[in-house]
């Protein structure tokens, strides 16, 4: 790692632990910001070092701080108001993740997420949808993994279900999800929160999902170590959880990332040798906010669907796309409510593509689906040093 690695991690810790953070001398300070974008935490950074750097150096970072407390202030408001509605028609809700984890931080308005988690039942999604637009919210998505809804340039998500993403949902991690209603209680009107110990095993599962996918930062390992530092949690429950899902060893491996980067001793911790330390942590910085700073990821995305699909289906899904893909794509809209039309949209795709130029794309994605053997097993090798198997 490089000084200015280890003085991005030193930040957070600091800021986590509300000290005062202490710049060394000799510093590239230009490599800061750029990280601090990278994965969002711009406000963080801003809020810890406004008294020791140079106010020119931290000028874009300032504009990151005030937009924080802007969206919160008005995430909040809006989130009141739906919540009045909500209560008013009788329908239960929580919020998962950002909203819900950000009174764990020092300063929640820190806390920036990009949308709002609002989990209702699923037979309440289509009065929780007119309730949506009656507020003035616009719908930009409404398929069957979330629906979104956006106004004042803030995005709130409805969903009925935590995880979509089959790929990591196993047998037990469903069976998790799907019991989530058991361990919300009463807030305020039909508010309900959700249990924070269950709440911390979907943080981790949730992080294992963005890790098989697109990779991720290092802002979920935040929200992990906010909640373990500063909530009761009934570490035998979880721990019960976790070897039920598999996913102890992994969840390991994220809380002794965690001590190492934030320091104090935590939950679950275990031994990690120094060069999987090393190289876990440039891995993770290198991500961005959900890996989309990392190359690599893209790769490791295909290769995992690789995995799970086999090269046949998965070269059968890149010639015909599934109705309930192609239906959402703004050209293929006329599919909506009509499947019957999807060997039409087949054709019009490839003609689309072939006046676009395109073709030269896909024939390159259909070429690399043929992953080498030795990338395939680089890719279980990593996933075995982070305690995943798949």
């Amino acid at each position: 790692m490089t000084a200015e690695h280890l003085f991005f991690l030193n930040v957070l810790s600091d800021f986590l632990n509300q000290r005062e953070t202490v710049v060394p001398e000799k510093l590239d300070f230009d490599q800061i910001p750029a990280m601090a974008k990278s994965h969002q935490v711009e406000g963080i950074i801003y809020d810890q070092l406004k008294n020791q750097i140079r106010p020119m150096l931290l000028s874009g970072l300032s504009q990151s701080y005030a937009a924080s407390i802007f969206y919160y202030t008005n995430r909040r408001n809006q989130l009141q108001g739906i919540a009045q509605r909500m209560e008013k028609a009788e329908i239960e809700f929580f919020t998962v993740k950002g909203f819900h984890i950000a009174g764990c931080y020092p300063k929640p308005f820190l806390r920036t997420m990009g949308d709002c988690d609002i989990v209702v039942h699923e037979a309440d999604k289509e009065q929780v949808h007119d309730i949506m637009l009656s507020l003035g919210y616009e719908n930009h998505l409404k398929q069957d993994m979330e629906w979104t809804y956006f106004k004042d340039s803030l995005e709130f998500e409805i969903h009925h279900r935590l995880l979509y993403d089959e790929t990591v949902n196993s047998d037990s991690s469903k069976r998790f999800c799907d019991a989530v209603w058991d361990y919300v209680r009463p807030m305020e009107g039909t508010q309900m929160e959700l249990d924070m110990s269950y709440h911390f095993v979907y943080l981790l599962l949730h992080l294992k999902k963005h890790f098989l996918n697109a990779g991720i930062g290092i802002r979920p390992f935040m929200d992990l170590y906010a909640v373990a530092r500063n909530v009761t949690l009934d570490l035998d429950w979880i721990d019960a959880r976790l070897r039920e899902m598999d996913m102890l060893p992994f969840s390991q491996i994220c809380m002794t990332l965690c001590s190492r980067w934030f320091g104090g001793l935590l939950p679950f911790q275990t031994e990690m040798d120094e060069a999987f330390y090393e190289t876990a942590t440039q891995y993770i910085l290198k991500n961005g906010i959900f890996g989309r700073e990392n190359a690599e990821n893209s790769e490791n995305y295909r290769m995992n669907n690789l995995q799970k699909r086999g090269r046949f289906r998965m070269l059968l899904g890149s010639i015909f796309p599934p109705y309930r893909a192609m239906r959402y794509v703004e050209h293929y809209s006329f599919l909506n409510g009509r499947p019957w039309l999807l060997p039409a949209a087949w054709i019009y795709r490839f003609f689309l593509h072939l006046f676009r130029g395109r073709l030269g794309h896909g024939t390159k994605l259909l070429s690399s689906s043929f992953v080498e053997t030795e990338k395939l097993e680089s890719r279980k090798l990593m996933l075995e040093q982070w305690g995943l198997t798949e």
